[in-house]
């Protein structure tokens, strides 16, 4: 993450890894757990859809990208300066942005259902604005998948 840094200290980075963890742990609206459920209800859907038409193409994605996701979530959330709703800029908005997408190509690559993708976008819209998260989620969210925490 910080590896241009040229006051680089891995102890740092995972001191600061470990806090962003526990905010996410400690969202009031349970994050982690529903983005697992979300990602286990994903699967099941996968395979049952899949034995109903008879035809499995690889591995079907599920809670094994569960760890893979929320990293690269911790990562870009530690990216940026500022999570405060009240004293961002329009920097701020953007880079927050920027990293709800880096997130989200992700979980493009891992194949993470479209209703994963809602409560991701979801969680970084409540970091723009903790009131009105679910407004603008469902404006976000493409089809209605978006999942109201």
């Amino acid at each position: 993450i910080l590896e241009d840094d040229p006051v680089f200290n891995p102890c740092h980075v995972i001191n600061d890894i470990i806090t962003e963890f526990i905010e996410v742990l400690n969202d009031r609206k349970n994050f982690m757990k529903i983005l697992f459920k979300s990602m286990e209800k994903h699967k099941k859907h996968s395979i049952q859809l899949s034995n109903e038409i008879g035809w499995i193409d690889g591995d079907i994605p599920g809670v094994e990208s569960f760890p893979n996701v929320l990293a690269v979530m911790i990562v870009c959330l530690l990216r940026l300066e500022n999570k405060n709703a009240d004293t961002m800029d329009d920097n701020d908005r953007r880079k927050l942005s920027q990293q709800c997408d880096v997130v989200l190509k992700k979980c493009k690559e891992l194949n993470v259902g479209t209703q994963t993708n809602g409560i991701i976008k979801k969680y970084f819209a409540n970091l723009l604005n903790p009131e009105t998260g679910d407004q603008v989620c469902q404006l976000a969210c493409s089809g209605g998948d978006c999942v109201i925490l």
